[in-house]
């Protein structure tokens, strides 16, 4: 009988990127670092941050999303409004599907 290899769970401690554990980690962590400056230049505009740099503000979600993946060069970036604290946010274009997010409703 042939023996088979066990299949490790994923361990966050030995070589797993940060992105792999929390997706954008190093943009939430600039944004967080730099919200009250942010806050008192442009209260609820909307930041585009990649590669733990600010790319762009906009003055909505849809204009920074479009605009801020074109000077970013990726689409992998974090689209933030910038508030004091951040609240339950409502993105109807994620939740019927409109930006390749997949809801499935029951």
């Amino acid at each position: 009988m042939k023996a088979t290899a066990r299949k490790r769970p994923l361990d966050r401690r030995r070589g797993v990127k940060a992105h792999a554990v929390r997706p954008l980690a190093k943009e939430r962590a600039w944004f967080e670092s730099n919200r009250q400056k942010l806050f008192a230049k442009y209260p609820r505009k909307w930041a585009v941050v990649s590669g733990g740099k600010l790319i762009g503000i906009y003055g909505s979600f849809s204009e920074a999303f479009e605009k801020g993946s074109v000077a970013a060069g990726t689409p992998h970036i974090l689209v933030k409004q910038i508030l004091l604290a951040d609240g339950p946010m409502n993105v109807p274009a994620l939740t019927f599907g409109l930006l390749g997010g997949r809801v499935v409703h029951p």
